[in-house]
């Protein structure tokens, strides 16, 4: 075995024909193919090499009205070193839902970022994911990304009692549409004629039945008929939570085959030769339930591959291929960080081809060995996973100077660490913990970063190289190896579009698309104006591509600043619709059961001290006085400028609400990609789909001869808010057709405008509330009374009302309209409490099935169009937060009930490596967990023992 490096096409050609024993001919005709797709994996990583983001956090988990502070390390992944890439970082703040709540645009320096969130606008508790990337990663979809989950709890009732976090976990579950569920698994398997066939090269078998579903991994990615290889396995309920128990194959034999464990995971592993026949995998559960999977049918032809990593100081390889492919020069590659750092090539024969890796000369982290031939084809691949080994240079050790801790005193910790290095730092209350760790930059950079899913204490596989951790490690690579470098892609074998580019600075990039047909976009002169609210202002200028397509390079600016973008074409009435590329956020991942599990504190970061020592007295932090103040004359009151804006904030919906929707960016969102503004109720059926139902209320005063026109108008695409699909009118009977429509819609109350039909949420009723006020009630589901004067038979309107009102809050119904289109709309809220829409209107006879309140808050004021103009925003870096608390050297200790005592993201060393850290203590805590975390220049990794 040859290391690759240096000139690597050079090498890469030495090691293929130094390592086939194959003739002059051969060499020059199987060898040359290999050698071509391994120096094209090489040259892809040289051209096109992946960055990785850690984010370092000061807590483990948090209540609304806290701030998340984070530190953000950004290196490049062939190298392990900070990223000279990339200079922007996006981080955000997703809901169970999937949708993002908040966004930062920080600035990276020398591969770092800082950055904060406030979590006082959030609207449900519930458990929230924090993930970070960069534009360029986005090529590379949403498993580049870094991304952990966080338990945000509600508010306390009492200020700095922290003793019942509680989450409303029906928010994420059955209120809240997930949009996470909608993410494609990359190892799904597709179904043909009922057998599972493996979606190549994944290497992963689905097999789903009695409501649960079996994974099965292959080692090498593939079952072959006649070679024995081992096979791992995940089995979970249909909620994806795992099972476990014992497990055995059912041949059909007499004897069955040797019992295997299943995990508290679900995990398990087996030895297997697969044949013609039929077999079966059966499980037993804890509690004695059993269940049977036939497992897929084998391939014909091809190889198994396997690993031994359980050896002491080398990795075994052993490959067998069956008697079809035999006299084939195929060629293996071993990567780290998507760099080839080692090839071979071997010709297939009866015997299995056996060769070895030295740990010692494997890189640390996870690599990955792909065996394939000159054509391109991947016929067996594998992850193994190399721990680092120990060094004081990566540890960062404190010691606290400070003898007794004491309510609201200084602590002082001394620091050694390298010389000159730059690390975050995090002092928390343990008494005040919300769960444990979950890993480190180590463990994210060189373990989780490189596999799928959410792994579960990732720490214990850095803990020891023993057989026992090899062993857990190795199942890991086998169930959660998730394919970050696509050999494929690499190989040149498929098509790789660099869809995003590197984003180094500030850009202002989009595309003009067209208003009609055959109207030209190339060559077009687009003028860009930015001002924000101190003042400043910048403009340019510059001409679009053939395809409409543009660039401005930004100076460095912070802040929302308002932007005009004006497209001019020959003539002065051209109009254009101007698109910013700015919408790049990954589709959400889906949560694990793991992620939403408790973890219990772990005992890592402990500071010790002698003792603690109470104060006396603290001073309240908030104390109650009685003032009488004097009697005063008032002349006049004084009257709101604008009694709007108190009238119709947007509190009043946030309220008690669990959802909320930012209408304004959604409308800058479509525009963005060119897009068309859709009418308002028909966004909120496509953005939720809770919102059902028609978008249109029957009012019973219109009459068929208007429903008429209506129809006639749609159909002819005159009017095409009312356009029908399954109809088009050309030769429709509009008169017969309007009494269709107009049967079965039921106005409850005129007046107050109740409807039968419309939007319903969940296939509730939804009370409108229009900047607050209310306005009407659609999909209003009723019982009829028990009420012998009812005409059960008719049902006729003519009856007595079902609902009786006898207070509204407003004569707003009567005047204002539902917003048609989006662009009228700021902002929606929709909550679920039903003392909400009480507030606004209330009956006599309640019949409605929860009805859900929806909060629409409406633009009053429109810029008039101007052909070929953009008005919307350019968001610069976000300016980071600096972390305060009481300088109790001047202040006298008082009720203090921080949870992140202290957090600095930017602590460094001197030139002996030594740094002293110093903070105050709040008013109770008697025991303080510290982190520490960062990565030098040189790409080590240094965290806190």
């Amino acid at each position: 075995m040859v290391r690759v490096c240096g000139l690597w096409v050079v090498i890469v050609l030495e090691i293929f024909c130094k390592t086939a024993c194959l003739s002059r001919a051969q060499e020059r005709d199987d060898v040359l193919p290999l050698l071509e797709k391994a120096a094209r994996v090489q040259q892809f990583n040289l051209l096109y090499p992946q960055e990785k983001v850690y984010l370092h956090f000061d807590n483990t988990g948090y209540f609304i009205g806290e701030t998340i502070w984070f530190k953000a390390y950004v290196v490049r992944a062939d190298t392990g070193k900070p990223t000279d890439l990339s200079g922007v970082l996006y981080v955000e703040l997703l809901n169970a839902a999937g949708d993002v709540v908040e966004r930062r645009k920080l600035e990276v320096e020398e591969g770092q970022a800082r950055g904060d969130i406030r979590l006082d606008k959030l609207l449900p508790s519930g458990f929230y994911e924090v993930r970070a990337y960069t534009r360029y990663m986005t090529n590379w979809g949403t498993g580049a990304c870094f991304s952990r989950v966080f338990p945000i709890f509600e508010k306390p009732e009492r200020v700095g009692d922290y003793s019942k976090a509680s989450i409303d976990r029906s928010v994420s579950r059955y209120r809240i549409l997930d949009m996470r569920r909608q993410e494609k698994h990359e190892d799904a398997s597709q179904t043909e004629g009922g057998v599972p066939v493996p979606v190549r090269p994944k290497g992963a078998y689905g097999v789903e039945r009695h409501d649960l579903r079996l994974r099965l991994y292959p080692e090498g990615g593939s079952l072959v008929q006649g070679l024995e290889g081992r096979v791992a396995f995940c089995l979970t309920d249909k909620m994806g939570m795992p099972l476990s128990g014992i497990g055995w194959l059912d041949t059909g034999e007499d004897s069955s085959g040797p019992v295997f464990p299943v995990d508290s995971l679900g995990r398990g592993l087996f030895s297997y030769t697969p044949s013609e026949s039929s077999v079966a995998f059966v499980f037993t559960d804890s509690k004695g339930q059993t269940y049977r999977f036939l497992l897929p049918m084998p391939e014909r032809e091809g190889c198994v591959l396997r690993v031994n990593t359980l050896l002491g100081d080398r990795v075994d390889v052993e490959i067998a291929s069956t008697s079809g492919l035999e006299g084939q020069v195929w060629g293996m590659t071993l990567q780290n960080g998507g760099t080839v750092v080692a090839a071979h090539s071997f010709l297939t024969g009866s015997a299995p081809h056996m060769f070895f890796f030295s740990r010692a000369d494997m890189l640390s982290g996870v690599s990955r060995i792909t065996i394939f031939d000159g054509n391109g084809r991947i016929w067996a691949e594998r992850q193994v996973f190399i721990p680092p080994v120990p060094s004081g240079a990566d540890s960062i050790r404190m010691r606290a100077e400070t003898g007794l801790l004491t309510s609201c005193g200084k602590v002082r910790l001394s620091v050694k660490a390298s010389p000159n290095a730059t690390f975050s730092f995090s002092a928390r209350d343990v008494a005040f913990s919300t769960g444990g760790l979950e890993g480190d930059v180590r463990t994210w950079m060189l373990l989780c970063s490189e596999l799928r899913g959410y792994v579960l204490h990732p720490e214990y596989y850095f803990e020891s190289d023993d057989a026992a951790h090899r062993k857990a490690a190795d199942m890991l690579m086998l169930t959660q190896g998730w394919r970050r470098y696509d050999w494929r892609v690499m190989s040149g074998m498929e098509p790789f579009e660099l869809s995003q580019p590197v984003e180094n600075q500030l850009y202002l990039d989009g595309q003009v698309f067209p208003e009609r047909r055959r109207q030209k976009v190339g060559g077009l002169k687009l003028n860009a104006y930015l001002y924000n609210q101190v003042g400043e202002s910048l403009t340019g200028e510059t001409l679009t591509d053939s395809a409409g397509r543009y660039v401005f390079s930004l100076p460095d600016c912070s802040g929302r600043w308002s932007l005009f973008l004006k497209a001019k074409g020959k003539k002065d009435k051209d109009d254009y619709r101007i698109g910013i590329h700015r919408s790049y956020s990954p589709v959400p991942r889906a949560y694990s059961w793991e992620e939403m599990s408790p973890i219990p504190e772990s005992h890592g970061g402990q500071l010790k001290f002698s003792g603690f020592e109470d104060v006396d007295t603290l001073a309240p932090l908030r104390e109650k006085k009685n003032i009488l103040l004097p009697a005063v004359h008032v002349d006049e009151r004084w009257v709101y400028e604008n009694p709007r804006v108190v009238w119709e904030r947007e509190s009043v919906g946030r309220r008690k609400s669990f959802l909320y929707y930012d209408c304004d960016a959604a409308m800058d969102a479509i525009s963005d990609k060119g897009g068309v503004m859709p009418a308002f109720e028909d966004w909120l059926k496509e953005r939720n789909g809770y919102f059902s139902g028609d978008t249109y209320v029957m009012r019973d005063e219109t009459s068929e001869e208007d429903w008429v026109e209506e129809l006639k108008l749609a159909n002819s695409g005159r009017n095409p808010d009312y356009a029908d699909e399954d109809n088009p009118g050309k030769n429709e009977d509009f008169e017969v057709l309007a009494k269709s429509m107009k049967i079965g819609s039921v106005v409850i109350d005129k007046e107050y405008n109740i409807y039968k039909d419309g939007l319903t949420y969940d296939r509730r009723p939804i009370v409108w509330i229009i900047d607050n006020a209310y306005h009407s009630i659609t999909g209003a589901n009723y019982s009829f009374p028990s009420n012998p004067n009812w005409d059960y038979e008719h049902k006729e309107l003519s009856a007595r009302p079902m609902m009786e009102v006898v207070w509204c809050n407003s004569h707003a119904h009567e005047t204002v309209e539902m917003p048609l289109f989006l662009d009228e709309v700021k902002s929606v809220y929709v909550a679920e409490d039903q003392t909400t829409w009480r507030d606004f209107i209330r009956f006599r006879n309640e019949n409605m099935q929860m009805p859900v309140t929806v909060f629409v808050y409406t633009h009053h004021s429109f810029f008039g169009h101007v052909n070929g103009l953009r008005r919307t925003y350019f968001q610069g870096y976000n300016v980071p937060s600096t972390f305060e608390m009481n300088d109790y050297s001047v202040l006298p200790p008082m009720e203090d009930f921080r949870r992140t005592l202290y957090w600095n993201p930017d602590v460094r060393t001197d030139e002996n490596g030594e740094a002293i850290i110093e903070f105050y203590n709040n008013s109770s805590c008697r025991e303080i967990r510290v982190s520490a975390e960062g990565i030098a220049p040189d790409g080590r990794c240094i965290i806190n023992e």
